[in-house]
């Protein structure tokens, strides 16, 4: 998937994500993004508040964690 700045994916995915956790609450969806655009999701996941879905950041994470 393609990520243009603006266009709002984040939100799409963030979107899809919570109304898929709704249908499938055991599920455990993986979206992966490249290191550029992380720094904008985890900014959209403060910004829109979102808590319910767990946002791991492995780029960031020592090995032995």
């Amino acid at each position: 998937m393609a990520h243009a700045l603006g266009s709002r994916i984040t939100f799409m995915i963030i979107s899809f994500v919570k109304r898929f956790f709704a249908k499938c609450p055991h599920a455990r969806p993986l979206v992966v993004l490249s290191i550029g655009i992380l720094a904008t999701w985890k900014k959209e996941f403060l910004r829109l508040q979102v808590e319910d879905i767990p946002l791991y950041d492995f780029y960031s994470v020592k090995a032995d964690n």
